[in-house]
Formats: structure tokens, sequence, C-alpha cells
């Protein structure tokens, strides 16, 4: 599992979490600095790797249907910073600016053994 601090637009500090199970499959939380419920909390089922900064997997939620989901990466709006931007549709839309050092670190996560292609 990877953890890294993130803001949201707001400035409010988050912790993003991904977790990996098996080739395919992976789990990723978006909580608190301070812990308690998530905001999001997903199971991601058939996870491929669009590109090394990006995955598309489908998310095991919480109704009878498995929504797409993206996660990606992107230069942040200044030096130094990344964005890192989760769409599931309608049930959730986000981006979280993370330092240059998280990014490297969630990069290396997300192609480690990397996912398969999309």
């Amino acid at each position: 599992m990877i953890q890294v601090q993130a803001k949201d637009p707001n400035g409010v500090a988050k912790w993003i979490q991904l977790d990996r199970a098996g080739v395919d499959k992976g789990h990723i939380s978006i909580v608190g600095l301070g812990g308690g419920e998530p905001e999001i909390s997903y199971d991601l089922i058939d996870i491929r790797s669009a590109s090394k900064t990006e995955f598309l997997c489908k998310a095991d939620g919480p109704v009878w249907f498995d929504p797409p989901v993206s996660c990606r990466i992107v230069p942040g709006g200044t030096a130094n910073t990344f964005l890192v931007q989760v769409n599931a549709g309608h049930l959730f839309k986000g981006s979280f600016a993370i330092s240059a050092a998280d990014c490297s670190a969630l990069m290396h996560f997300m192609n480690t053994p990397p996912f398969p292609k999309a």
C-alpha cells in the first residue's frame, strides 16, 4: 500500500491511499488526515495502464453496476507540484495536489510491477 498526502482544491489536507491486490485489482481511499470515514473507498477491478501516469479501471461500486474510474497524474499549476485526478463519473470527481516526491513514489507504485496495458 502507498499513502500520499494531498490537498483538495479548497486547501484541505487529505490522504490518498492506494493498494494493489493481484495483477489487475486494488483499492483506493481518500481520507482526512485525522482519519474517520473516507470520502471515497472503492475496490478497483480490471485495472489497466493507459500510460506511466494514468490507469483506467472499474470501481466495485456500492450500487449494482461497476462505474468506470480513471486516475491520472498531471503537472500542477506551480513548480514541483502535481495533481492526482480521480474520476468515477457521477459518483466522485476530485483533483488533489501532491508534491514532486510523492508524485515520484506514486508513479513508482503504479508501475512496479506494471498493471496490464489498456
